[in-house]
């Protein structure tokens, strides 16, 4: 009789044996052989995953035992690593953080305006027939006090103007033509990646190093004449539809997650995943959030729907990826990082903010298929 048990953050999948019988639980196993000739090779095999309850990287000796004539046993010992990895944390502050600044004592000041403003309004009308001259008064000290309550409560609120609200944003499509898309009143404001800075009053002021960025190991064959993939770097993305485009830059894994550290309006093109030039799964993380600063560069990434375009240039070329499906896992689901066959992107931002633990809990993933790549020619416009 073989056993095996692991550490609570491993579980079991499945267990197969050569001969005998299995017994599977949530982090061990037992497998009945039976007997056991001399020279005799029995296989086990066990397919196990380090589930989200771990919480550092960790060293572990696997120690298998098996009992044999009643009360003799046995023990063999391999020793192996659990690495704590996750995806990159894409947000700093609630998606609501507007609404999240404001609190009671800021709401105190409003409050005595307006109540007072409506007061005064009412004690000057019950007094008009009386005396007109200090009804007047009442109500015009009144009716400014309502005023200013008012102009306070669409600071407070972060109200948008109406004129704001309603102005049409113009959008450059992937053919080059023109299109107009209506913001809705109740949008947030959305203000080109562009034009996002980290404000002087965060301290310290932390900037995203130039990492540099390694050279591609390139596995075909190149015959005489032949240029050779293009292995130049990522350095922009654009998102029509969503009016987004900014600068792209390299960050690499460190083993554990990748070092975003000072990332803010970039998005970072995710170190040990493939260019867009050798095909496979070219991974970019960006901010949904910023702290000091408030909507990343991809803030409205959930509202990208299946179908829309998505450009990716290198120094070389422009990539034009079609959005296939959006998904929300956990911050420890690296799969969505691995190669794949076909080339694609995967971006990456954060969802579902947790109040108490202050942290977004998942990770908002969008994955787009290449449509086509095309050289970038000097006085081209895009």
């Amino acid at each position: 009789m073989v056993l095996d048990s692991f550490p609570t953050y491993i579980d079991v999948i499945t267990v197969s044996s050569t001969r005998g019988s299995t017994t599977k639980l949530t982090h061990s196993f037992v497998v009945s052989i039976g007997e056991l000739n001399p020279g005799e090779t029995i296989t086990i095999t066990t397919v196990v995953k380090v589930n989200t309850t771990l919480t550092r990287t960790e060293t572990q000796n696997n120690v298998v035992t098996m009992t044999y004539d009643v009360s003799k046993s046995i023990t063999a010992s391999v020793s192996y690593r659990a690495v704590y990895s996750t995806l990159p944390p894409t947000g700093d502050l609630p998606l609501n953080w507007r609404e999240s600044t404001i609190k009671p004592t800021t709401l105190i000041p409003w409050i005595i305006l307006i109540g007072s403003g409506l007061i005064l309004l009412f004690l000057g009308v019950r007094s008009k027939i009386q005396n007109r001259k200090n009804a007047f008064w009442i109500i015009s000290v009144g009716t400014l006090f309502v005023i200013v309550g008012f102009v306070i409560g669409m600071s407070v609120f972060g109200v948008v103007h109406p004129q704001q609200a309603n102005q049409d944003e113009i959008i450059s499509t992937v053919d080059g033509s023109v299109a107009q898309m209506q913001t809705s009143p109740s949008s947030l404001p959305r203000l080109p990646a562009s034009a996002f800075s980290t404000p002087e009053a965060v301290v310290p002021i932390v900037t995203l190093p130039d990492y540099p960025i390694p050279t591609p190991q390139i596995t075909v064959t190149l015959q005489p004449g032949d240029t050779g993939p293009d292995t130049s770097p990522v350095v922009r993305i654009a998102i029509p539809i969503l009016s987004l485009d900014t600068e792209v830059k390299y960050v690499p894994y460190d083993g554990f997650s990748w070092l975003i550290t000072g990332l803010r309006h970039e998005v970072a093109w995710m170190g040990n995943t493939s260019w867009p030039g050798l095909g496979g799964n070219t991974s970019l993380a960006g901010h949904v959030t910023v702290a000091g600063l408030g909507d990343g560069p991809f803030r409205h990434l959930d509202e990208l729907p299946t179908g829309e375009f998505i450009i990716l240039y290198t120094e070389k070329n422009m990539y034009t990826y079609n959005v296939r499906e959006s998904l929300v896992t956990d911050d420890g689901d690296m799969s969505v990082t691995l190669t794949t066959v076909n080339p694609q992107i995967t971006l990456i931002t954060c969802v579902d903010w947790d109040q108490e633990a202050k942290t977004y809990l998942n990770r908002l993933v969008v994955i787009a298929d290449l449509i086509r790549a095309e050289p970038i020619t000097l006085g081209s416009i895009r």
